[in-house]
């Protein structure tokens, strides 16, 4: 979607210039995507166990959890809010409202 927002907001800027357009859609969304893949990487080490230990410990702590009382799960979860915030934290610029046609 933000992908889909920058794009639109570059288009209407180059006034229908889309190689310009394109190139100020790189320049923007460039520091976005390094950092998401750098928290998709980060998401992948923690979710995808690296060892026999690591799969078992997953396993583990999700039938643990999922045996918990429900308050204590939503209080656990809200614990975990880094990727939300991340992406919250995602500025990008206001672009000016215009007119179709």
């Amino acid at each position: 979607m933000l992908g889909a927002y920058v794009l639109a907001g570059e288009l209407a800027a180059a006034g229908g210039d889309h190689e310009r357009a394109f190139a100020a859609y790189e320049r923007e969304m460039g520091e976005l995507v390094r950092k998401s893949r750098a928290f998709a990487a980060g998401a992948a080490r923690s979710l995808i166990p690296a060892s026999r230990a690591g799969v078992w410990a997953l396993a583990r702590g999700g039938q643990l959890v999922s045996a918990l009382p429900a308050r204590v799960t939503t209080a656990l979860a809200k614990l975990n809010t880094g990727g939300v915030r991340m992406h919250d934290s995602m500025r990008v610029k206001d672009y000016a409202v215009t007119p179709v046609g």
